[in-house]
């Protein structure tokens, strides 16, 4: 093997090692990250301070991985980033923090259902631009075509 071959052998074999070493890192950080919960979708949702016969508002929820986007009526679109997540002692989320340029939302996930029937609700709690909190629920696919969007 002459020296110009054994240095281009070389070469090659550091380079396959430095792509195994750093496929290796990125798997390593990688693994503990997670993704977060998903809340894609059309929803109701009713004041915490209004009466349990009021008419809930329809409320949108666009997300793309971190990026979260809340359509209210009469508010302006509200667009937050993923910030961190809360767990219980087990592992499960409790609760998502969201945060954007003129907006501060907390959602707190609610504990799994006890009976079959029980419709799980989810708690959203605004700090800007405005402070509120509404009791939500997602629509069920066959509930979303004849769900209003919500008019701003």
């Amino acid at each position: 093997m002459t020296p110009a071959m054994r240095r281009a052998t070389i070469i090659y074999i550091g380079m396959v090692c430095l792509l195994i070493v750093g496929l290796w890192v990125i798997i390593r950080i990688g693994s503990h990250l997670r993704p977060p919960h998903d809340l894609s979708g059309r929803w109701l949702a009713r004041p915490v301070e209004a009466s349990p016969d009021s008419e809930p508002l329809p409320m949108q929820v666009t997300q793309s991985g971190r990026f979260l986007t809340i359509e209210l009526p009469d508010l302006p679109p509200l667009k937050v980033i993923f910030k961190e997540q809360e767990f219980d002692p087990s592992g499960n989320v409790t609760a998502m923090h969201w945060e954007g340029r003129n907006a501060k939302l907390l959602v707190r996930l609610p504990a799994p259902a006890k009976k079959p029937d029980e419709k799980t609700r989810y708690w959203f709690e605004l700090e800007k631009p405005i402070r509120a909190t509404w009791r939500a629920r997602r629509l069920p696919p066959d509930e979303v075509a004849s769900a209003p969007l919500p008019a701003h």
